[in-house]
C-alpha cells in the first residue's frame, strides 16, 4: 500500500495500525528520519527517565528514603511513556512523511491491516 492509499484508508477507520513499540524507539536513532519536534520529546522523556534513576540513587543518601522511592518510581514510569511516545510518533510522522513511512513498513515498525 502506497502512502496516499495508507493516509486516506487511516482518515476513514479502513484500516487498523499496529505498531511495535520496542522499535519505534530506533526510529528516532537515524539522523535527519523523524521530525526534530518529535525527536526533542523523545529525548526530554529519556533523559527523565535516566535522570530520574540517578537522582533517585543520590537522594537514597541526602533525603528521607520515601523521597528517593518517589523519584524511582517516577523514573522507572518514564520507560513505558517513552516507549509510548515513540510509537505515537512514528505513526504522526508515517502520516506526514512517505519516507518515514516507507522505512517503518520495511522494518516492520508499522504494520498496516485492512478492516474487513
Amino acid at each position: 500500500m502506497n502512502h496516499t492509499d495508507f493516509v486516506s484508508r487511516y482518515q476513514n477507520n479502513q484500516v487498523t495500525v499496529d505498531i511495535d513499540k520496542n522499535k519505534a524507539g530506533f526510529m528516532y536513532e537515524q539522523q535527519g528520519l523523524m521530525p526534530q519536534n518529535l525527536r526533542a520529546k523523545q529525548a526530554m522523556i529519556r533523559t527523565l527517565a535516566f535522570g530520574g534513576i540517578i537522582m533517585a540513587i543520590a537522594l537514597f543518601f541526602f533525603a528521607p528514603w520515601w523521597f528517593g522511592l518517589g523519584v524511582l518510581l517516577f523514573a522507572l514510569y518514564m520507560f513505558p511513556q517513552a516507549q509510548k511516545n515513540a510509537a505515537r510518533g512514528v505513526l504522526q510522522a508515517s502520516l506526514e512523511n512517505p519516507g518515514v513511512y516507507e522505512i517503518a513498513v520495511q522494518n516492520q515498525v508499522l504494520k498496516v491491516r485492512e478492516l474487513a
